[in-house]
């Protein structure tokens, strides 16, 4: 498979510019004034966000006074699942709400060098069996739920064409 493609191959730990992991605290079904909607794993179906069933958490819990927006979601953000059923796991979103926005613990946040690669292409990726099968190598069940870490999920690789060839996919 990987030779058929013409163009290198990269890690998503080469794409990565920043990456980061989710908030662990306990979000409420109730948005009271201050809070912002905190992105779930029920929240990634199909490639997309889904927000049909949103969480809350207070915005002060998202920023810090060194890192006011360490926690905050940018458009252009790919999320990726870290813990869940063994189909599930892996599965990914491009962010591109307007507002604030948070995301959970099992969620990885990852800002990519957008000169070499399209989040809207890795999200592709991630969707195809190339990818797939990596992740299903990786993760590992424990507990009813399968994981995939950090340092796996950078180990992933994916073919990388130009810029413009990742716009026509």
């Amino acid at each position: 498979v990987y030779g058929s493609f013409k163009c290198p191959f990269k890690s998503i730990s080469e794409l990565t510019k920043e990456s980061l992991f989710g908030l662990s605290l306990k979000a409420s079904l109730m948005q009271e004034s201050g809070m912002i909607p905190m992105l779930r794993m029920s929240n990634i179906v199909n490639g997309e966000i889904d927000c049909s069933s949103l969480k809350y958490l207070p915005y002060k819990s998202a920023v810090t006074p060194r890192e006011p927006d360490k926690w905050l979601l940018r458009k252009g953000d790919f999320l990726i699942n870290r813990t869940n059923s063994k189909e599930l796991v892996g599965k990914s979103a491009v962010f591109n709400l307007d507002g604030d926005y948070t995301y959970a613990s099992y969620i990885i946040r990852y800002r990519f060098d957008t000169s070499v690669v399209l989040p809207e292409y890795v999200n592709i990726m991630f969707m195809l069996p190339l990818v797939r099968i990596q992740i299903d190598t990786m993760s590992r069940q424990t507990a009813g739920q399968c994981n995939i870490n950090s340092g796996e999920i950078g180990s992933i690789r994916i073919p990388i064409p130009l810029i413009p060839e990742q716009y026509g996919v």
